[in-house]
């Protein structure tokens, strides 16, 4: 008869001084994701009625940075925290981290003011 183990995973543990934001990757991603289209659909909305000019036609604008912007924001961090979960290796935290999330928040503004 084969024996399942209920071991708890051998994965590093959050040290309690460490802001939350950047231990996980999923957190600083969702979370952009989140605010990027609580933020961009309106203003597409506003675009799409004449009101402002986007730097490129509204419906291209919109299918942009919907794909790059929001959508690759939600798979980057649900594969840093699936690949974490399935291999067991170390994804970035802290500072790499943060600089991932600027390089995405770098290409979200040279969108909007390029």
């Amino acid at each position: 008869m084969a024996l399942i183990r209920l071991d708890e995973p051998t994965t590093k543990r959050i040290p309690p001084d460490t802001f939350s934001l950047w231990a996980l990757a999923f957190r600083p991603f969702y979370l952009l994701a989140a605010l990027f289209a609580a933020i961009a659909v309106p203003v597409w909305a506003v675009a799409y009625s004449g009101a402002i000019e986007l730097p490129m036609p509204g419906i291209w604008w919109h299918s942009h940075e919907m794909i790059f912007g929001f959508a690759i924001a939600v798979i980057i961090g649900f594969l840093f925290t699936a690949g974490r979960n399935w291999t067991g290796l170390d994804t970035p935290t802290g500072k790499p981290l943060m600089v991932l999330a600027a390089v995405w928040l770098a290409g979200r503004l040279a969108m909007a003011f390029g």
